[in-house]
């Protein structure tokens, strides 16, 4: 890919949290995984695994995993209590929108693992190889968001996935077509954020 491609991408990237129902192609599928497992990680230890959901049935199953999870964590009996809350921010509507429709659309969810002993800490490793799931996705038109929600269903979700201890579930990645057409992310401005030699606040 070209810097231009690149830039281009990775400055376009979207969390998107409303999808189509549309498959995923294997060939598609597999050129993004090739690219997940090109980045950096710790000691090139490669102690990542991922494990790709596109059965409808285990779908479904973590999708309501999901939805319980996302209530729990925002202290509500149900989604439209949720929605009803005055001054309820879109990035939670859109949250409530993803948790009700997780188990239908996307068709492909990706749990992003790794092995506790593989590295000493373990987030530096898996976390750049969802960033390169997420920006390869992205670059064939495919959109993800990186969510944790599921945790507070963690050991549901690893009964249900037949995942072993000896294994970290670091995140859940919805993937598949977007349902709607995203503009560019809106981001502060470079200075606001940026101090070079010594803290400026």
């Amino acid at each position: 890919m070209a810097g231009a491609d690149l830039y281009g991408v990775m400055g376009s990237l979207r969390s998107v949290r409303e999808f189509s129902d549309r498959p995923v192609s294997d060939e598609a599928l597999r050129q993004i995984l090739e690219m997940t497992i090109r980045a950096p990680n710790g000691g090139n230890s490669q102690s990542w695994r991922f494990l790709v959901l596109r059965d409808p049935k285990v779908r479904r199953e973590v999708g309501r995993l999901y939805l319980e999870a996302l209530l729990q964590q925002v202290e509500a009996a149900t989604p439209d209590e949720v929605l009803a809350r005055p001054g309820i921010t879109r990035t939670l509507r859109d949250a409530v929108h993803l948790a009700r429709h997780l188990g239908e659309a996307p068709p492909v969810q990706v749990l992003a693992c790794i092995e506790k002993s593989g590295v000493s800490d373990p987030g530096s490793s898996i976390f750049p190889a969802v960033q390169n799931l997420m920006l390869a996705a992205w670059g064939l038109g495919l959109g993800t968001v990186l969510t944790t929600v599921w945790r507070h269903r963690d050991e549901e979700m690893r009964a249900l996935l037949g995942v072993p201890d000896d294994i970290e579930m670091a995140a859940l990645i919805p993937l598949g077509h977007p349902a709607k057409a995203y503009g560019p992310p809106k981001r502060r401005a470079i200075d606001d954020v940026v101090s070079y030699d010594r803290w400026s606040g």
